[in-house]
């Protein structure tokens, strides 16, 4: 329900892909700008929902980023959901989440 509500007030986001030359904190500082600006509240913090290989990576990446958190997606909790504006799923994490629930 609690994603329910995200998508529909439009602080859901889902990355299609991630094709970094380097997993460098600038390039993911572009990544969240231009992210940033699809959701209604600019200056919001946001969440990121990644699948396992790719939760300490974009940890490191993410660190010194202000208002930004990662969580690797089997940790998500609907509590998690509604403590942070918006939410950024990568698209992998679309698929484990869905594998997750269907077990529920």
């Amino acid at each position: 329900v609690s994603l329910s509500l995200k998508a529909r007030d439009k602080e859901l986001v889902v990355l299609d892909t991630v094709n970094f030359d380097s997993w460098k904190t600038k390039e993911m500082a572009g990544v969240m700008k231009k992210v940033s600006q699809l959701f209604p509240t600019k200056h919001g913090s946001v969440l990121l929902v990644t699948p396992s290989n790719l939760v300490e990576t974009v940890k490191r990446v993410s660190n010194n980023l202000p208002k930004v958190d990662v969580i690797e997606v089997r940790n998500l909790s609907a509590l998690r959901v509604l403590a942070d504006k918006n939410i950024l799923f990568f698209q992998d994490s679309i698929e484990v989440l869905s594998k997750m629930v269907s077990k529920h």
